[in-house]
């Protein structure tokens, strides 16, 4: 969907936007609990992804990013993609480095909570520091 030169910098965009949003969701989430009920985070982060969603789809709409000058990958190359060793351990370590990062994010802000008494907005704001360092790399 996208120039060939950009195609990088698009997937690298895509595959980074999981810290910041980990960081509003980590920074704010007990707030929003503690003053609106549990239930309001669902709510609130669906709403924020919904306007995500319709400024995509504006931006495609506006930047012609529906275009496709290239010709599309067949099949053979589809092919290619699961029989390539490399792929393989990449794909593993990608794996490997997300659930590491999803399971850090889901489960310490609880843990710091009950084994350390902190509450648990200054444990999800300490949890929260983990994917700030993955947006500053």
């Amino acid at each position: 969907m996208v120039d060939p030169d950009l195609r990088a910098t698009v997937l690298g965009l895509f595959t980074a936007s999981a810290p910041p949003r980990f960081v509003v969701e980590q920074v704010t989430g007990p707030q929003i609990a503690a003053r609106l009920g549990w239930q309001a985070i669902f709510v609130a982060y669906g709403t924020l992804a919904v306007v995500g969603l319709v400024v995509f789809l504006k931006l495609r709409a506006s930047t012609g990013l529906s275009r496709r000058d290239t010709a599309s990958p067949g099949v053979l190359d589809f092919k290619q993609v699961f029989t390539n060793v490399r792929i393989w351990h990449i794909a593993g370590m990608g794996y490997m480095a997300y659930s590491l990062y999803v399971f850090m994010n889901s489960w310490m802000p609880t843990y710091l909570a009950q084994e350390f008494r902190f509450s648990l907005a200054n444990s999800s704001l300490a949890v929260a520091l983990f994917p700030a360092v993955g947006i500053l790399s």
